[in-house]
C-alpha cells in the first residue's frame, strides 16, 4: 500500500486558507493508494481500495450487436464482480487488471446504461447502444440457397390472350 506524505507544512498552512491544493508526494505504489482531504480541517481518507475505472478512450457509448464481444480498457478491472446492461445481468465475462470482455445479450434495439460492480459500489456513466436485434441464425451449409426467377426478356413481347371460340 502507498502512503503519502506532506512536502511543506509552511506551505500547507498558507494554502489552507486559500482553498488551493495541498501539496503531497504518494510514497509506493500510487494505484494503491487513495485519499481525500476535507479542506481546511484536514480529514485525510487513507488506505481505501482502488476502484475500477474505464478509460477515457471506450467510445460512449459502445456500439455493438447481440453475440459481439465486447472490450472495455481501464484501470483495476480485476476487481469487477458484476456488469449490467440496463437491468441484464451479464454473468459471463473476464476481466483483468487492463480490460474487461464479454459477449453482447440478446437484447431488443435501444441504448442502454451499462455499469461495472466491485463489491463497494456501482459505476455508472458509460453507455452501450443494441443496433441490431436478434441475431439470425446462421444458414445451413446443406441446403443450397434458392434459384432466383430470371427476369423477363425485354426484347421479347408479352403474350397476348387469344379470344375464345363463341364469344
Amino acid at each position: 500500500m502507498a502512503t503519502m506524505k506532506i512536502l511543506s507544512m509552511a506551505m500547507l498552512a498558507a494554502m489552507s486558507s486559500t482553498g488551493y491544493a495541498y501539496a503531497l508526494e504518494t510514497v509506493g505504489d500510487p494505484a494503491q493508494a487513495s485519499w481525500t482531504i476535507n479542506s481546511p480541517t484536514f480529514n485525510f481518507m487513507l488506505g481505501q481500495q482502488p476502484k475500477p475505472g474505464v478509460d477515457d478512450s471506450v467510445p460512449n457509448p459502445i456500439i455493438a450487436k447481440p453475440g459481439d464481444t465486447v472490450t472495455i480498457t481501464g484501470r483495476n478491472l480485476k476487481l469487477v464482480k458484476k456488469i449490467f446492461i440496463g437491468k441484464k445481468e451479464i454473468k459471463d465475462f473476464k476481466a483483468t487488471d487492463t480490460e474487461i470482455k464479454f459477449t453482447v445479450p440478446d437484447l431488443p434495439l435501444g441504448k442502454y446504461p451499462l455499469d461495472i460492480e466491485d463489491e463497494n459500489a456501482v459505476y455508472k456513466g458509460q453507455k452501450i447502444e443494441i443496433v441490431a436485434g436478434t441475431p439470425k441464425p446462421a444458414p445451413d451449409p446443406s441446403v443450397p440457397p434458392a434459384t432466383p426467377k430470371p427476369a423477363p426478356d425485354p426484347t421479347v413481347p408479352p403474350a397476348t390472350p387469344k379470344p375464345v371460340q363463341g364469344e
